[in-house]
């Protein structure tokens, strides 16, 4: 029988509660529970009321508004270490979005009181919280502008560099349909924009790997849009670089909370 990894040690992976207290993170792994999906279940449907946040451990969520005719539209892609649904949480709301896992997934549930708790006691897991939204909030930002571009060109390069490893490689192995839309295109017209790309010796295609072979002449294909996964990755970095949380070993769980029996 292979060895069973604890929530405590699997929550010492998260980027989001890496640097809180060992107490705390025990404590949030009180209030944590694994959540196993194979591809195509759903971990939250439109309707469903918010108790907490999710974090990918493997694998790969699409976040997406439900549409007519199986006509959704794709909002965003979340994969290992990023986390979704805090933002619902807060707003105690139904969620007006579908989570549906696009391989087999594991993720990690963490509760809402739980949470708010160690955001209450610790001002800067509060700070890193709310950054992580803040950047969330102008990555949608850019991505409305992208499918306002007129060329479909356009939002196909900028898709790829925002991918982009540091290697110039994209892995193109999430369907078409579902990047398409993301992209607000059809997917016949996402190949034309990617065949357009190979014609013009920007890219090369290799099955599921893009590799960049011109990053500049991609980048006149949307001159306008200065906002790129590159940036945000590395504000969000000097953001949680900049504050973490100091080591708290004084820390206790509330007396009032219903985790508050477990032995630190």
């Amino acid at each position: 029988m292979g060895h069973q990894i604890s929530l405590s040690q699997l929550l010492k992976h998260i980027p989001l509660v890496d640097d809180i207290s060992c107490k705390e993170r025990e404590y949030l792994a009180q209030a944590s529970k694994i959540v196993r999906l194979a591809k195509g279940g759903y971990v939250i449907k439109r309707g469903d009321r918010a108790t907490g946040l999710y974090v990918v451990m493997t694998g790969k969520v699409k976040i997406s508004i439900p549409g007519v005719h199986e006509h959704d539209k794709v909002i965003e892609f979340f994969g290992t270490g990023q986390h979704f649904g805090e933002a619902v949480m807060f707003l105690e709301h139904p969620y007006l979005i579908d989570a549906q896992a696009l391989e087999d997934t594991l993720l990690v549930h963490i509760e809402r009181d739980a949470l708010l708790s160690i955001m209450t006691s610790n001002p800067l897991f509060m700070k890193k919280i709310v950054n992580g939204l803040a950047l969330r909030f102008e990555t949608l930002l850019h991505d409305i502008e992208v499918v306002n571009l007129p060329s479909a060109a356009a939002r196909v390069a900028d898709y790829l560099l925002q991918n982009s490893t540091l290697g110039h490689e994209i892995d193109l192995s999430l369907p078409k349909r579902t990047i398409a839309s993301k992209l607000g295109l059809q997917p016949e017209t996402f190949s034309r924009a990617l065949h357009q790309l190979i014609d013009e010796k920007c890219i090369i295609v290799d099955k599921t790997k893009i590799t960049i072979i011109d990053g500049e002449a991609l980048k006149r294909h949307a001159p306008q849009l200065d906002v790129t996964f590159e940036t945000l990755s590395a504000e969000c970095q000097n953001l949680s670089q900049q504050h973490k949380s100091p080591p708290a070993r004084d820390w206790i769980a509330p007396a009032s909370s219903k985790y508050s029996e477990y032995e630190f």
